[in-house]
């Protein structure tokens, strides 16, 4: 499936993280990666304990061991990164790894807070993902970018630590980056057209100062009108256009009785 629907779906490879695999695993996956050329997903420093787990039993960080086997020797994006040293900040630069920061999937966790703007100021690329369902129920997008620019706040003690522009940016151009894409994740000729439409005449994005702040602060995944993917319209004012949502949703109900019924 790699590069099908005329290049819009990649497939990257994946090692969980540093402690649910072993040396020989990342390095074998490092060598894979390279020998198709394509990019690495990975779990970085998320938790305390993740961290000083890894350090005890390699005598390094997670972020120098997976690069010791190879890891970042590919574009590769590494979630969450919350305890991430100011030595693995220059690893993540110097091989150009980006961060993904999940805000709200670490709040829930109590994993921690990574400062978003501390990144940024070291010179290394950032992205907003959600993480799962597993630790995050809403995968609410709009939600992410608030925490994200509330939480580095609270990180840093600094209210000024990640500006809406960052936050946004990192929202939208920085996953284009982190995945080698160059048509898309900004708004101009020749790109394709993924968009998300909001009504900004609802109560909550009023006044406007600043409509990059009110898209980070004010707005609400409830006033996204219409998204499209490649010029595809696959939601408009409520309805789906490429799949049955009630029948989704029943499915999923009854899939979750099953598993519940079997434990």
């Amino acid at each position: 499936y790699n590069g099908a629907e005329n290049g819009r779906i990649l497939v990257d490879m994946s090692l969980h993280a540093e402690y649910t695999s072993d040396p020989a695993t990342a390095r074998a996956l490092a060598d894979y990666a390279r020998s198709i050329d394509t990019r690495m997903q990975v779990h970085v420093s998320e938790t305390k304990q993740e961290h000083e787990e890894c350090i005890g039993r390699h005598g390094k960080t997670p972020a120098a061991y997976l690069e010791s086997c190879g890891i970042f020797d590919v574009p590769t994006v590494a979630a969450h990164c919350v305890y991430a040293t100011e030595e693995d900040l220059e690893i993540f630069r110097r091989r150009g790894v980006t961060v993904a920061l999940n805000p709200v999937s670490n709040m829930k966790l109590d994993s921690g807070i990574c400062n978003g703007g501390r990144l940024l100021r070291e010179g290394v690329k950032v992205a907003v993902g959600t993480d799962s369902v597993a630790s995050n129920n809403s995968l609410d997008f709009t939600e992410e970018m608030k925490v994200l620019a509330i939480g580095s706040k609270i990180a840093r003690r600094d209210p000024s630590a990640l500006s809406p522009k960052q936050v946004l940016r990192a929202a939208t151009e920085g996953g284009e980056k982190a995945q080698q894409r160059n048509d898309c994740g900004v708004l101009k000729e020749g790109n394709r057209a993924d968009l998300a439409v909001f009504d900004i005449s609802t109560p909550n994005m009023h006044p406007v100062h600043d409509i990059v702040n009110n898209m980070v602060y004010s707005v609400s995944g409830s006033d996204v009108v219409l998204t499209m993917i490649d010029g595809r319209v696959v939601y408009e004012n409520g309805e789906y256009t490429t799949m049955d949502i009630e029948k989704v949703i029943w499915q999923a109900e009854k899939s979750t009785k099953e598993i519940l019924e079997r434990l």
